[in-house]
């Protein structure tokens, strides 16, 4: 099996989206250089796999996902989790934010 570059790419970019940061963001948070991330997203660069387990970890979802060997996303996440997870990612902005209003009363307990 081969690195394919589009996929660990793109993973990245709607992880990026999803979580509405920039790369700056995520470099600055992950320890990884912007140069480097640039890299790996004009696919001048293969992935350090410390980078990648960094970044999945950061994202909270699976190393296979995020270089595209598996389609599930969050298979790391016990089951009620990751159901929770897929939900959350289709929801509306609005519904995002009231689910979070929810939950985030629960922070710090």
């Amino acid at each position: 099996m081969d690195f394919n570059a589009d996929i660990f790419r793109d993973n990245i970019q709607s992880l990026v989206k999803s979580k509405g940061i920039s790369v700056r963001r995520l470099a600055l948070d992950t320890g990884i250089t912007t140069a480097t991330l640039s890299r790996y997203m004009t696919e001048k660069r293969v992935p350090d796999l410390q980078y990648v387990m960094r970044i999945a970890t950061y994202f909270n979802v699976s190393l296979d996902w995020l270089l595209g060997i598996s389609d599930d996303k969050y298979s790391i996440l016990p089951e009620d989790a990751r159901e929770l997870a897929k939900l959350y990612e289709v929801a509306s902005d609005s519904d995002r934010q009231i689910a979070r209003a929810v939950l985030y009363k629960y922070k710090g307990r």
